[in-house]
């Protein structure tokens, strides 16, 4: 479920190479800073999934 909703696939593909990049190019304060903002996102998207039925046993 969580990939089927519009535009998270592309959201996610973009903040992994966007981790990536700055990984390749040995920059840990973007590194750090890219990876902080993924993390608050993808907690944000779950947390929009507490009421949903993938995260119930209903």
């Amino acid at each position: 479920m969580f990939y089927e909703r519009p535009g998270t696939p592309q959201r996610v593909f973009t903040a992994h190479g966007e981790l990536l990049n700055a990984l390749k190019n040995r920059d840990p304060e973007d590194a750090e800073k890219l990876m902080q903002a993924h993390l608050a996102e993808v907690t944000e998207w779950f947390g929009n999934f507490s009421g949903e039925k993938i995260f119930n046993n209903e």
